[in-house]
């Protein structure tokens, strides 16, 4: 079984599956575009569900490798949130069309685990943000777990409306978007540069 020819099927199905929706689009359709007949594709998946629930995997494998793991070695929690940005915008544009998948853009009864990997990101911000609320001594009465999932849906999007060679770059992109969220989070334009 090549490896190859099995990643080429996944990153078809994840153009298929976004261009013709997850329903819509057939095996038949993905062996088109791979360029082998629609059973070929069985030597390698099961079926469409296992090719969607693969791509999802890998998504989540790259997105702990990427953001979450990396931000745990961080001690400071503001220090922990900003990497957390910065390394969640990258991850956007490392995967291309696959964030799209591990997004909204396919109902969640076809993905077994999503909800429980969202979680386990939210609770993470959440926590983090009650430690920097500790350490910080705020009184800004923001609900935790609010400001947790507005933070992970705040840059988990960034891919559908980011224009590369617009008015800004990616770094800056990022930087305004760490002070948008610490500066709202803190109530004032205290954060350290």
């Amino acid at each position: 079984m090549s490896q190859d020819k099995k990643e080429e099927i996944l990153a078809k199905a994840v153009h298929l599956f976004l261009t013709k929706g997850y329903e819509k689009a057939s095996m038949r359709d993905l062996g088109k575009a791979v360029g082998i007949q629609a059973p070929g594709i069985y030597h390698y998946f099961k079926n469409k569900k296992e090719i969607l629930q693969q791509i999802n995997d890998d998504s989540w494998q790259k997105f702990h490798e990427m953001i979450l793991d990396e931000a745990k070695k961080v001690t400071d929690p503001e220090e922990r949130i900003k990497l957390y940005i910065r390394n969640m915008i990258k991850y956007q544009f490392v995967l291309a069309e696959k964030t799209l998948i591990v997004d909204d853009s396919i109902p969640m009864r076809h993905v077994k685990g999503r909800r429980e990997e969202e979680r386990e990101a939210i609770y993470f911000l959440r926590d983090t943000l009650r430690e920097l609320t500790e350490s910080k001594g705020l009184r800004n009465n923001i609900n935790l777990t609010l400001a947790a999932f507005t933070l992970f849906s705040m840059v988990a999007r960034i891919y559908r409306w980011y224009k590369p060679g617009g008015p800004l770059n990616l770094e800056e992109l990022t930087e305004q978007m760490i002070r948008l969220f610490l500066y709202g989070f803190y109530g004032r334009e205290d954060i350290r540069e």
